[in-house]
């Protein structure tokens, strides 16, 4: 329910609590919205256009501590907005591992892979039909080079 708006309300040293304010501002809100209308004036004049706007420019980047808020600032001088911006650089990671490696390191890191086998030539050759023995030959001695080549 919206109590009536009360002119003489509050007098001094009248208690004010928020539901006793509320009523006042829905009240007096629905004295607004009873009002009639007015007519619709004239139309004003059109007014001069203003410049244009040409560009942002970024007139600074400045590096933060980490943790700080990034921030940006603006500025208009009729024809440009100047843009500055500070922007807090990454907490410091944990150190990394050393640029240097060892023959050792770098062998045991490799141990048990693939070598390289480009030096392989590819099995060219055309079989008999049925395969022949000496076709068997040649694929197992093609397959035995690349095994052996894997294992060097």
């Amino acid at each position: 329910k919206t109590m009536s708006f009360d002119r003489n309300w509050p007098q001094y040293g009248d208690d004010l609590t928020s539901l006793r304010l509320r009523g006042q501002w829905n009240g007096l809100d629905d004295k607004i919205a009873a009002l009639p209308a007015g007519p619709k004036g004239d139309k004003g004049e059109t007014g001069e256009t203003g410049p244009p706007l040409a560009s942002a420019v970024v007139d600074s980047t400045t590096t933060l501590d980490p943790g700080e808020a990034a921030t940006v600032s603006s500025s208009f001088d009729g024809t440009n907005v100047h843009l500055s911006f500070g922007i807090p650089r990454g907490q410091e990671g944990p150190p990394g591992e050393p640029g240097e490696v060892t023959t050792q390191q770098l062998n045991n890191a490799i141990a048990g892979t693939a070598k390289n086998i480009n030096a392989i030539s590819l099995l060219v050759w055309e079989p008999n039909d049925p395969p022949t023995a000496d076709d068997h030959r040649t694929i197992r001695d093609k397959l035995n080079e690349v095994i052996n080549g894997l294992y060097q």
